[in-house]
C-alpha cells in the first residue's frame, strides 16, 4: 500500500464517522409524536435499513 492510499483511507473513515441519520415524526396538524408505536417503529426501521 502506498502512503497516499493510507492517508486517503484514514480521511474517508474520519469523514464517515461524522455522518449521522436523524428521523423526526409529526402526526396531524397540531399533534407532535415523540415516540412511535411498535408497528410504526418496525416499519420505519425496515424502510431505513433498505436505504443503507
Amino acid at each position: 500500500m502506498h502512503k497516499d492510499n493510507g492517508a486517503k483511507t484514514t480521511k474517508d473513515i474520519e469523514q464517515t464517522s461524522n455522518e449521522a441519520v436523524s428521523v423526526t415524526s409529526t402526526i396531524g396538524q397540531n399533534k407532535s409524536a415523540n415516540n412511535l408505536n411498535h408497528a410504526q417503529a418496525k416499519e420505519l426501521y425496515i424502510k431505513i435499513s433498505s436505504l443503507l
